[in-house]
């Protein structure tokens, strides 16, 4: 019913409690009490050591007025109960201007965030689900914090997509994989779809490369694990505890059964792997006449659930002390590395990623404060979701949420005739495309220490690369 992580932005700079409630119906009132005391709890200890507090989800309640409810139900009564609840946490409620969930003549918004700091996100918003199995429409909120950039690109979490060339050794693998790729290759040739010998090679490559993926097979595509694997002895108790669980199945479902079976592969196995799991002085080749002795079953029975039990707590203790150590490996590792990998000299002078990566570090524009302001230019920027506010006589400043919307509100100014006074930047991990172009075209140009390049309005030289400033989409 209630779920939640802590999680911390790549830098390490913000701390974020999430939380994704699914509450009990408005006639289950001591079971939506419940659940609202745990979510205090979770929010009262782990709160404070995080910046931002975000619960969102299906309350079954609302704090914004319902149509077609009549006065005095249930309803109502679970919209106090989670009003009188959020004012006593000092939690804000934040929900969408729409419904969203509706019957007939019934809406009502039960699906909203509540934050603690009303500045945490901005204007909740409804989409609807494609979905046909959800009857309530979706909910999104932006995180509106500085310090948090975008996630990096999906690609970047995947393990890069290999071919097998280690079946090759096999002679029979290696000798399919010639004859796949010779009958491609022939099929490009017999085509002759291009007079240009660079597209014919490139064509025959791709043929060569499908071929032998179809023969060798590949590894990775897959997110990069965060956990570590499970052990030897983690798996062979998880089989040992199925292994219990099929057989006192299987015993409770022969204790209507008339006539005797014999015994089964999973209670053959388990008396080989563990004959003291079955009640003291049984005989494997009696068995079948056991499972159907009331006696005999309930105290086999009775053995089997108290070590389906001792195994699985067995199996909790393992796994955390394997987590434990995976854990203490990986900061010794880190220190090493600090001390011995040129960890502290990158922490020192941290260096940009690599120009393939799918993140950059550089100067970020964060703001803008503006001159000469219209009020037909502040109605724009506001309308179109920017946040705009005084910072003195006919001076504005506008906070930016990538250097894309940077593009946006120059263009905007340029049409308003208004200037730019000032420009806040600071050093970010930028991971949108055109940004990161941005960034190299700079970086080729102070490079080549280029003196050509000037302002055609100003003759300034100190320029600034903005992605999407254009109609072409560049800067």
């Amino acid at each position: 019913r209630a779920h939640f992580v802590r999680v911390s932005d790549p830098e390490g700079k913000v701390s974020l409690l999430l939380g994704n409630v699914h509450q009990h119906q408005a006639q289950e009132s001591a079971q939506q009490t419940a659940v609202l005391e745990l979510i205090q709890r979770v929010v009262e200890r782990w709160g404070p050591e995080s910046q931002h507090v975000i619960i969102g989800g299906d309350w079954n309640a609302s704090l914004k007025d319902r149509i077609g409810y009549s006065s005095g139900s249930a309803t109502e009564a679970a919209d106090d109960r989670l009003g009188a609840w959020a004012r006593g946490t000092g939690l804000v409620y934040a929900a969408p201007e729409s419904f969203t969930w509706g019957a007939g003549t019934k809406q009502a918004v039960l699906d909203a965030y509540l934050v603690r700091d009303a500045n945490s996100i901005g204007q909740p918003v409804v989409f609807e689900s494609e979905d046909p199995r959800h009857d309530h429409r979706g909910v999104l909120a932006a995180l509106e914090d500085d310090r948090i950039g975008p996630m990096p690109e999906l690609e970047s979490l995947r393990r890069p997509v290999r071919i097998r060339v280690d079946r090759l050794k096999d002679p029979k693998t290696r000798q399919k994989y010639s004859e796949r790729v010779a009958a491609a290759v022939a099929r490009v040739r017999a085509c002759g779809d291009s007079d240009c010998p660079f597209k014919r090679l490139n064509l025959m490559q791709q043929a060569s490369v499908l071929a032998a993926k179809e023969t060798l097979g590949t590894s990775g595509g897959h997110i990069r694990p965060l956990v570590p694997r499970y052990s030897e002895a983690f798996r062979k108790t998880a089989a040992h505890i199925r292994l219990l669980k099929v057989v006192r199945r299987e015993l409770l479902a022969r204790r209507s059964e008339i006539h005797p079976r014999p015994a089964s592969r999973a209670m053959a196995k388990l008396w080989h792997a563990c004959p003291e799991a079955y009640p003291e002085g049984s005989v494997y080749r009696a068995l079948d006449n056991l499972a159907g002795e009331a006696g005999w079953s309930r105290l086999a029975v009775g053995g089997l659930r108290a070590r389906i039990h001792n195994a699985e707590e067995e199996l909790r203790l393992l796994r955390r002390a394997e987590l434990s150590e995976a854990s203490e490996k990986q900061r010794k590792a880190a220190i090493d590395g600090f001390w011995n990998g040129g960890g502290l000299r990158r922490f020192l002078h941290p260096p940009s990623p690599a120009l393939h990566s799918a993140a950059l570090r550089g100067e970020v524009v964060t703001s803008l404060t503006i001159t000469e302001v219209q009020p037909s230019l502040a109605r724009t920027l506001h309308g179109s979701g920017t946040s705009i506010s005084h910072d003195g006589p006919e001076r504005f400043k506008v906070k930016l949420a990538s250097s894309s919307q940077l593009g946006s509100v120059l263009t905007a100014m340029e049409k308003e005739g208004a200037k730019v006074a000032a420009m806040d930047t600071r050093a970010g991990i930028v991971t949108d495309r055109l940004e990161r172009v941005a960034l190299w075209e700079q970086w080729l140009g102070e490079a080549a220490a280029a003196t050509k390049q000037r302002c055609g309005r100003c003759a300034s030289q100190t320029l600034k690369r903005i992605p999407g400033l254009t109609g072409l989409g560049n800067w």
